[in-house]
């Protein structure tokens, strides 16, 4: 099946266009509204976006009748709303985009996810399950797969960014121990975290359990001279503080300290699964500026809702590293696997 995309400033511009492409056979796969940035950012224009294909092969009259665009029974003229067509979507393309919406993967990107799909749905000669299109739909919003559940080979300093209660002291005790005990990797721990005095104490622990040194950084100065203390271990982790990062001047005060960056230096932020959409857009948006290369999630126990794995990879274009399940160390620490993600997602509809 022969499947293009088609927009137009109303629905009426947009059909219109189909018609004259795919003329009266042309079949309906979905509609949206979509918007885009013009002149410069300073106006959104919205458009209406068809998904139509033109079928290669000639369908019984009673699938014509339900799936054909150009049906009698729709006024072209007036605007549709988007939830009116999802009858004309194959049964497991709709079981998708409805399990996506209810995971909390954001309206665009849903859309996007959806047209991938019908791709992918219309290449097979033999019909996929909702598990097989949501792998072969979802894998390409989630690069660089060779990196998953590992640091990259060339790191030597690996810091953990994120706002307060994510985990982050944690999460970095879990990957630690897994470098120390199963790679034989020599490691050394810097906080940064002296706000809390229980981050500190509890990185102590940590350090103590392993058998591993720590500095703790209260300063700029603090830091570049823990880095040299350290510098004769494989790997040095690093717990930023944990504070309120929707405040810019937390970031900035972030930025002042762990600006010895170079080549081996790797920033992974640490997210929750818990986190509200909209705290989670904004913290992005403070993070934009920092050289994060992989991302970190938390606290997939206490959620059914998986939709911010997404979200935060397309939004950041960055591969998740590690994925945290629980408060055990250094046991509750997995690897991230789509197909493990797409059984939890379909266990949480």
């Amino acid at each position: 099946m022969n499947v293009k995309k088609f927009r137009g400033k109303t629905t009426a511009e947009a059909m219109k266009k189909v018609r004259q492409a795919f003329g009266e056979n042309a079949v309906i796969l979905h509609k949206t509204t979509v918007e885009e940035k013009r002149w410069f950012g300073l106006r959104n224009v919205s458009e209406i976006e068809v998904i139509a294909a033109l079928s290669l092969e000639p369908t019984k009259q009673a699938e014509q009748k339900k799936e054909r665009i150009i049906d009698q029974s729709v006024d072209v003229t007036k605007p549709i709303a988007p939830s009116s067509f999802d009858h004309h979507l194959p049964e497991v393309i709709i079981q998708m985009k409805s399990l996506l919406e209810r995971q909390g993967v954001k309206e665009r990107l849903v859309n996007v996810v959806i047209e991938e799909a019908l791709k992918q749905y219309y290449r097979q000669s033999e019909r996929q399950s909702l598990d097989e299109l949501l792998k072969t739909s979802l894998s390409p919003f989630f690069n660089d797969p060779l990196n998953v559940g590992r640091l990259k080979e060339s790191s030597k300093v690996a810091v953990f960014l994120g706002p307060t209660g994510v985990g982050k002291t944690t999460t970095i005790a879990k990957v630690a121990a897994m470098y120390k005990l199963k790679q034989n990797k020599t490691i050394g721990f810097i906080t940064l975290d002296t706000y809390r005095i229980a981050a500190v104490e509890q990185l102590m622990t940590y350090s103590k359990i392993l058998n591993v040194p720590i500095e703790v950084a209260y300063s700029a100065d603090d830091y570049k001279q823990a880095l040299e203390k350290l510098s004769h271990v494989d790997i040095i982790f690093v717990d930023t503080a944990g504070r309120n990062y929707l405040v810019s001047d937390h970031v900035t005060a972030l930025e002042a300290i762990v600006n010895q960056t170079n080549e081996h230096t790797e920033y992974l932020l640490t997210l929750s699964l818990t986190t509200k959409e909209t705290d989670l857009d904004q913290l992005l948006e403070q993070f934009r500026d920092f050289p994060i290369h992989q991302l970190v999630f938390t606290k997939l126990d206490e959620t059914n809702t998986y939709g911010s794995l997404l979200n935060v990879t397309n939004e950041l274009n960055k591969p998740i590293a590690f994925i945290g399940n629980g408060q055990d160390v250094p046991e509750d620490l997995t690897m991230f696997d789509l197909s493990t993600i797409i059984k939890f997602m379909q266990k949480g509809r």
